[in-house]
């Protein structure tokens, strides 16, 4: 066995918009003989004004109980009564958890801000009846693996998942029909040791992960929990520990913002003689690109439909002005410097301050309707001698044919004939203007819905969890303050 452990507590996006300190905490631990991983979550309502510290409280207890317990008993005692051993474990970390809160309220005890703002019950609890574990109130999930058995406790809600060798994930721990809703067990309850759920196994797992409410409800079901782990496997069975571990306590207050709004908080242990070779990690690799593929043709896709968007506005804007133009009989008038529309009444370009002289105006290309007439006219004498060699002079010459018919011009303001005919050549300028707009579309990629899980290998998109909330059908929005969850202690 090469086990090793983490623990990430994130305080809650309701929790720092009313600047309210995070109620959960977490603990793990390693060495060469074992690991533990522990996840506390204080209940959110006022009544239980110190359930930050009583999740601190419980973290530290049982992280400590465990590694006496484990240390003081070999497989053949634990095998011999298991039954009675988990129950001996959960009612040390019940009594250390009382003796921990108690000396807190010694220490500290309860102000009257802190009593103003709870209700009456409560109040005449904590002060007459001196019964203050509920002002501490919390939940626990708390597992261990040695080498020869590894085994699970819990109280309260939150999840436990465990990853076998085979790749498969499961939840080992019994769960509590009494955790519905904004109900929860808890081990404030005078009856928490009968509370308890607890799992034991010589069966090692390849990886643990235990998780408060927070993080359950950022998700609609079990299959994106279960995604959101074994993308935690991949990065924690494909990177250094540390730089894993970084990886996550960044994402998490993003998936609280995202999800839940509550409090969040991971723990897990690792075999990682075996989690490299899980076939959930190899095949990890495919899912990703993958995803790349699908995330890729969906941006190609919003691209490919903005600039359509782009297209037809402009060719509707295009058309706006022509049929303005065939309305009026009047031709667009642009700027030979820039190309700019000029003004009616300005003599000025607006575009470049060009001063606008009556014979430097470019027309609009003609349509096919508004082609030129040439007329061709003969400045002949019928009466005029014929012969074999006649020699023209060049007054005689006929007009041009490249002129522009006065019949043909629109603009009332080109009035004069030599105007027009010195200008034929601009005329034909115009015809060299930009015309519509070519779009060219790229082939789509389709491919299955993928699960989510975005490549750790683009730096522009974050680490391997960003998928997960790039993905709307992953998280469930916060529509609650994430407070609701253990207002009620049954």
């Amino acid at each position: 066995m090469n086990a090793k452990s983490f623990n990430l507590s994130a305080q809650g996006a309701s929790h720092i918009k009313k600047n309210k300190e995070c109620q959960d905490a977490s603990e793990s631990y390693f060495d060469e003989k074992m690991a533990i991983a522990i996840v506390c979550d204080g209940h959110g309502g006022d009544d239980y004004m110190r359930s930050a510290v009583g999740s601190t409280l419980a973290a530290a207890v049982a992280k400590k109980n465990i590694i006496n317990f484990l240390n003081a008993i070999t497989k053949e005692q634990f095998w011999a009564k298991p039954e009675n051993n988990m129950k001996n474990l959960e009612a040390s970390i019940i009594n250390g958890w009382n003796e921990a809160i108690y000396m807190d309220f010694a220490q500290n005890p309860f102000t009257e801000a802190e009593l103003s703002g709870i209700s009456e019950k409560a109040r005449k609890k904590y002060t007459q009846d001196v019964r203050i574990e509920s002002a501490y109130g919390t939940t626990m999930i708390a597992v261990a693996m040695t080498k020869e058995f590894w085994f699970g406790i819990h109280i309260g809600d939150g999840k436990c998942v465990a990853v076998n060798p085979e790749g498969k994930f499961v939840q080992p721990i019994p769960w509590d029909p009494k955790c519905f809703l904004n109900a929860t067990t808890s081990i404030c309850d005078s009856d928490a040791l009968e509370r308890f759920r607890h799992f034991y196994s010589e069966k090692l797992p390849a990886a643990v992960f235990v998780g408060s409410d927070g993080i359950d409800d950022c998700f609609s079901n079990n299959e994106q929990l279960h995604n959101l782990y074994k993308t935690i496997l991949y990065s924690f069975g494909t990177s250094e520990f540390e730089n894993a571990k970084n990886d996550l306590r960044d994402y998490l207050p993003r998936l609280s913002a995202k999800g839940s709004g509550d409090d969040v908080s991971i723990a897990a242990m690792f075999d990682f003689d075996i989690v490299p070779e899980l076939e959930v990690v190899k095949d990890f690799d495919r899912e990703k690109e993958k995803a790349r593929v699908e995330e890729n043709a969906r941006k190609e896709a919003e691209k490919n439909e903005a600039e359509k968007k782009r297209v037809e506005e402009e060719h509707a804007k295009f058309q706006q002005q022509h049929n303005v133009q065939a309305k009026t009989g009047r031709s667009m008038k642009f700027c030979t410097e820039c190309g700019g529309k000029l003004v009616p009444g300005k003599k000025y370009c607006p575009s470049c301050g060009m001063k606008i002289e009556l014979n430097i105006i470019k027309q609009e290309p003609l349509k096919p309707s508004d082609e030129i007439h040439m007329i061709p006219m003969n400045h002949m004498n019928a009466k005029t001698e014929m012969s074999d060699s006649i020699e023209q002079k060049s007054d005689d010459s006929v007009i041009d044919t490249g002129a522009v018919s006065l019949l043909d011009m629109t603009d009332n303001e080109l009035t004069d004939v030599s105007t027009v005919t010195s200008n034929a050549e601009l005329v034909n300028d115009g015809a060299g203007a930009k015309g519509d707009t070519e779009m060219n579309f790229s082939d789509m990629v389709t491919e299955d819905d993928a699960v989510g899980l975005a490549d750790p290998t683009e730096k522009e998109q974050g680490n391997s969890y960003d998928s997960l909330l790039e993905n709307g059908s992953k998280c469930v929005a916060a529509e609650t303050d994430g407070e609701t969850k253990n207002d009620e202690i049954v």
